[in-house]
């Protein structure tokens, strides 16, 4: 019956729920929950109301504050067997309910601290991307010209850029296109056409017959 004592054992000891009757101590119940309001975050509050009617605006107040549900004490007080499964029943799904909340806020600050550790990587890969010299090369396919469209590049780059592109149209110049008349399956048998053709016998001379 006395608050301060419950916020004391609360504070000191270690409780898997939280049982408030609204009509047992002599503040109301608002001032009640209010008092034990701080520790919803870590424990189920299951409310006891002696009348619904009139506490019905209190109730719905707890409830959207923390708590997990509510009970009208005549229908629990433990007389039958219906009477106590319904008061298990509250205390189970209160536990489990409270659980399932701790569990979803926890994923969504985890949610948070992801999103904003992405938005630091992707300012820093922005501001990298951006450091970086963009450089276009367009090849003409019919005369293999090649040119370069750079922006943001410093003369050393520029220099890079030019002696690979030079590097580039010299290997170029060393290729030689094929015959349109010569397959790369015919080529080792081309080159190699004298070694493997047979020399033509040696004709004889027989001369004309004796008379």
């Amino acid at each position: 019956n006395d608050l301060d004592t419950a916020l004391g054992q609360l504070a000191s000891d270690h409780y898997d729920l939280l049982l408030v009757d609204l009509n047992l101590t002599e503040t109301t119940g608002l001032e009640t929950f209010n008092a034990l309001e701080p520790f919803c975050d870590r424990l189920p509050v299951v409310l006891l109301s002696q009348n619904e009617m009139e506490e019905k605006a209190v109730i719905h107040q707890c409830l959207e504050r923390g708590a997990q549900d509510y009970l009208i004490k005549t229908l629990c007080e433990g007389q039958s067997p219906t009477e106590r499964e319904l008061l298990m029943r509250s205390i189970r799904y209160a536990i489990e309910n409270h659980g399932v909340q701790h569990r979803l806020q926890r994923q969504m600050t985890l949610q948070s601290e992801l999103i904003q550790r992405l938005d630091s990587m992707n300012s820093q890969v922005k501001r990298i991307f951006e450091a970086i010299a963009d450089i276009v090369l367009l090849i003409d396919p019919g005369s293999w010209q090649i040119q370069s469209i750079t922006t943001s590049t410093s003369p050393v780059e520029s220099r890079h850029i030019d002696s690979s592109i030079a590097f580039i149209r010299q290997q170029k110049s060393n290729v030689r296109p094929l015959s349109s008349r010569r397959s790369l399956a015919t080529l080792p048998y081309a080159t190699n056409t004298k070694l493997l053709t047979k020399p033509a016998p040696p004709q004889r001379n027989f001369g004309s017959p004796q008379k």
